[in-house]
């Protein structure tokens, strides 16, 4: 395990002052709000925090918070024009296949985002959930089909990727190692501070999902660190939990089956 402990990476999805909201309906725990993030961030850039920034010459950031969006909702522009007047980099995570659709970022606004200093990342082609259960065949196209679209939109590599809905097994992590598909940095929705899987060409980073029942001051915390054990115990016990309902589910569709 190689862990850089000042490292942190904070994700968003929507906001509710966007009528585009890509995946989140209103009642979602992830569809927050502009107003409570952007005073958030004001309060921690007034605290000293570093993040990625747009002018820094370093491609490393190592040391710094990363902001990261998921999804490619049409509220992400706002989000992006936002950090662009903070001087913040952050890193945009697109589902291709949803691009130009209704509360989606079209194609023009993701090149504009681009334009704008930020980067620009897969998200699948098709959102497919759970990941972590494709077959190898199917991880491989997600990834590759892409960054095909976004590479012949940008005209530029596309090397980062964040997993769709973040939760990862042994198999799915050793397949996107693969050098075929030339991953250099995967998200996940583990709140893991820091890198915590790496090899000689791909790094797994560990994210902290922002949700909408938190507040400014709780979300400064967060970025800067505080309170993410009980958030990463939260997580694992709701993962167990998942895992639990999927044995029972198949056991009893088991069940059925021997019976007719």
């Amino acid at each position: 395990m190689n862990r850089v402990n000042n490292h942190r990476a904070i994700m968003v999805h929507d906001f509710k002052e966007s009528a585009r909201r890509g995946m989140q309906e209103e009642d979602s725990r992830y569809l927050l709000s502009l107003d409570i993030f952007i005073d958030s961030m004001k309060k921690s850039l007034e605290s000293g925090i570093p993040f990625d920034s747009i002018t820094s010459l370093e491609s490393s950031t190592e040391d710094r918070v990363e902001i990261t969006s998921d999804d490619g909702g049409g509220s992400s522009l706002r989000l992006a024009q936002h950090l662009k007047s903070l001087n913040i980099r952050a890193t945009f995570f697109i589902v291709t296949s949803l691009i130009g659709s209704e509360g989606f970022l079209n194609a023009e606004e993701i090149k504009y985002i681009r334009s704008l200093g930020h980067k620009i990342g897969s998200h699948s082609h098709t959102h497919p959930s759970p990941f972590c259960d494709l077959k190898k065949e199917a991880v491989e196209y997600e990834v590759l089909k892409s960054r095909e679209i976004l590479e012949n939109l940008l005209n530029e590599d596309i090397t980062t990727f964040a997993v769709p809905g973040g939760e990862l097994r042994k198999r799915t992590i050793s397949e996107l190692k693969s050098k075929t598909l030339k991953l250099s940095r995967i998200y996940t929705s583990t709140p893991h501070q820091g890198t915590y899987i790496q090899n000689a060409q791909t790094v797994f980073i560990g994210r902290l999902c922002l949700l909408d029942s938190m507040n400014s001051s709780e979300i400064q915390r967060l970025i800067a660190g505080d309170g993410w054990g009980y958030h990463r115990y939260r997580y694992k016990l709701g993962r167990l939990k998942r895992e639990v309902l999927k044995i029972i589910k198949n056991f009893k569709q088991n069940i059925i089956s021997i019976i007719h």
